[in-house]
C-alpha cells in the first residue's frame, strides 16, 4: 500500500508517462520489481513538478479496508472467501492511481514521503505483531522451516525485504537535499 500511494502521488507530481503501467506491473509481478522500475522512471524523468493533492479521507478509508481485509485473509484460507478477498485487496492497491488530484496542492515532493512513511511503519508494526504471535505458538526452527519450506511464502518474504531495502535506499538518496544526479552527456535529472 505504501508503494502504491507513493507511485500515485509522486508519479503524477513528476508527470511520469504511462503511470498506469507501473500499477499494472505491481499487480502481476513482485512489488519490489515494479517499485524499482518506478524509481528508475523517476531518475530518468526531467525534474519538473506538477501540483498535486491526495484525497486523504478516501485514502484513509481504503487503507483501513485494506488492512482489515489483509488481517482477515489467514482465516479465509481454504474457503471460497479467499479469492474474493485477494481480488478486493488488489483493487484497493490499484485504486491509489485514482486518488490524486492534479492541479491542486503543492508541487513539493514531501507529501508522497509523508504518506509513505507512516503506512510503511504500520506495515512494520503489523509484521512485528505477527512475528511475536508466531513466536508465542512455534519454536524458531519451526518458523524458519515454515518461511523457507514453501516457495510462495519465501518469495513473498524476500520481496518484502527487497521492497523495504529499496524504499530505505531511495529515501536516503532522495530526501537529504533533493539532489539531482548528473549523467555524462545528459541534462541534470
Amino acid at each position: 500500500m505504501a508503494v502504491c500511494i507513493y507511485m500515485g502521488v509522486e508519479g503524477y507530481r513528476r508527470q511520469i508517462p504511462k503511470l498506469w503501467a507501473f500499477f499494472a506491473l505491481s499487480q502481476i509481478l513482485p512489488i519490489s520489481f515494479a517499485q524499482n522500475l518506478f524509481y528508475l522512471a523517476l531518475i530518468r524523468s526531467p525534474h519538473q513538478s506538477q501540483a498535486v493533492a491526495t484525497r486523504p479521507w478516501i485514502s484513509a478509508l481504503l487503507l483501513i479496508a485494506y488492512s482489515f481485509g489483509i488481517s482477515l485473509a489467514p482465516q479465509t484460507a481454504g474457503t471460497a472467501a479467499l479469492m474474493p478477498m485477494i481480488i478486493a485487496a488488489r483493487l484497493l492497491l490499484f485504486a491509489q492511481l485514482a486518488l490524486v488530484k492534479i492541479g491542486t496542492g503543492s508541487p513539493s515532493g514531501g507529501l508522497a514521503q509523508q504518506l509513505q512513511q507512516p503506512i510503511a511503519s504500520l506495515g512494520v508494526i503489523l509484521t512485528a505483531r505477527q512475528a511475536y504471535s508466531a513466536l508465542q505458538s512455534y519454536t524458531p526452527s519451526e518458523i524458519i522451516a515454515a518461511l523457507l519450506g514453501h516457495p510462495a511464502v519465501s518469495s513473498l518474504g524476500i520481496d518484502f525485504l527487497l521492497s523495504a531495502f529499496s524504499c530505505l535506499t531511495w529515501m536516503g538518496v532522495e530526501l537529504p537535499n533533493d539532489r539531482r544526479v548528473s549523467i555524462k552527456g545528459e541534462k541534470d535529472l
